[in-house]
Order: C-alpha cells, then sequence, then structure tokens
C-alpha cells in the first residue's frame, strides 16, 4: 500500500514538473513572439503573386513605399521565373526583360534585391553551377553575388535517381550553399547547412549533428541520454 502511494506521488510530481516545463517553454515562446513582432514584423510586407506580377508592377509598389516611408526597403523576389509578362512570348525574354527592370530599380535607389531563382530540374542531382539556373546568361551577367544551394552529397559526384530521393527524404536534409559569383570575394568558399523542410527552416550546425549522429550510432551512454 505505501509502494502504490509512493508510485502515484511520484507520477503526480512528474506531471507538475512537466507541466511546469511546459508552462515556462510557452512563455519563452510568447516573450519572442512578442519580440519578434515589435522588431521585425512591423517591417515586413508580403505581396501575393498569383501568376499577374510583373516586373514594372514590383518596381511602382517600392517607389510608393520610398516615397510614403523615405526608407528604401530590402526586396525579396520568391521567385524570379513567377514574374509574368504577357508582351514577352518565351520564358527566356520575360527573365530578361524581368532582370533588367529589376536592375535598374537597384541602380536608381541603391537598393538590395535578393531573387531566388528556380533551376534546371537536371541539375538536381549535381552540385549547383551558373549553367544550372534558367536564364543563366542574363543572371551571370547582371547580379552582383550568384549563391547555389544543393545537397551535400552531390559535392562528391553526381547522384542517380535512388541516392537523390534517399537524400531529399532524410530529416533533416545535409545542404551545401555556394558562392558561385562575387564581386570581390573568394568563389570558391562553401557553407554547409542543415534544412528542416517541415519548418523550412536551415541550421549552420551541421558538423555538431553530424557528430552527435556518429555518437549515437556506437552506443555512446551519455550522448544518448540527452
Amino acid at each position: 500500500e505505501n509502494s502504490f502511494f509512493a508510485c502515484a506521488s511520484i507520477a503526480s510530481n512528474h506531471s507538475l514538473l512537466r507541466n511546469f516545463i511546459l508552462s515556462l517553454l510557452w512563455k519563452n515562446r510568447y516573450r519572442k513572439s512578442i519580440a519578434y513582432k515589435n522588431k521585425i514584423a512591423g517591417r515586413l510586407i508580403v505581396f501575393e503573386s498569383y501568376g499577374g506580377t510583373t516586373a514594372e508592377l514590383i518596381r511602382e509598389r517600392v517607389k510608393r513605399h520610398i516615397i510614403k516611408t523615405g526608407r528604401v526597403p530590402v526586396i525579396v523576389i520568391d521567385y524570379l521565373q513567377m514574374i509574368s509578362d504577357q508582351e514577352r512570348q518565351t520564358e527566356m525574354q520575360q527573365i530578361d526583360h524581368s532582370i533588367e527592370i529589376l536592375k535598374g530599380l537597384s541602380a536608381e535607389y541603391n537598393a538590395r534585391i535578393l531573387c531566388i531563382s528556380s533551376l534546371k530540374r537536371a541539375s538536381y542531382k549535381e552540385a549547383v553551377k551558373m549553367e544550372a539556373f534558367k536564364g543563366s546568361g542574363k543572371i551571370e551577367y547582371t547580379a552582383d553575388f550568384v549563391l547555389g544551394l544543393s545537397l551535400l552529397k552531390s559535392k562528391f559526384g553526381a547522384l542517380d535517381d535512388n541516392q537523390l530521393n534517399e537524400e531529399m527524404q532524410k530529416q533533416p536534409r545535409e545542404m551545401m550553399l555556394q558562392i558561385l559569383k562575387g564581386r570581390d570575394i573568394d568563389t570558391r568558399k562553401t557553407a554547409e547547412l542543415l534544412y528542416y523542410s517541415k519548418y523550412n527552416c536551415f541550421d549552420d550546425r551541421l558538423n555538431q549533428w553530424q557528430e552527435h549522429q556518429e555518437k549515437q550510432q556506437t552506443g555512446n551512454p551519455f550522448l544518448m541520454s540527452r
């Protein structure tokens, strides 16, 4: 009987401790969300595109923002190939025209523009090269910096279909960010990252994560208990 009450007491204490820890975590998340709202959210403006956004429309919105606020925004475009232009018939013509307008916008207002580009499907199995970008000629000529993101394993050679599927299903995925073009910087440098597709989040602690995985596989009791 005493053992039963002792077990019940321990279970109750564990439940209380668990609830206490969860309450602290939620309070911490709440404080972080408030800090994000105060520092970032008020400065973030998102325009959704459903196929009707042109480079001219982006330029006009940026101009209105500068007139209204007196500040030049950082512009993020996701992604280049989604910018449409019915007057240009081919995708290449649309990309070339969009890049020309965006380059002019950057020069006129000294604006920083981060433009995401899709890649040719055949390049998924290899480390990213300049020619993998759709509209690569204009991108290479016009952009000040070009970064390529690819699977880390492709660093050691092209992947076959099975290897590609295996890497794509990993959680997290091991990725590699390469500098393909840059003014006055070493283009040989790379950064190795973890990508959590579930949360659309990158983490730069790949080395620590790999070390953690290796120790788990060797049965390290201290690491397994964490």
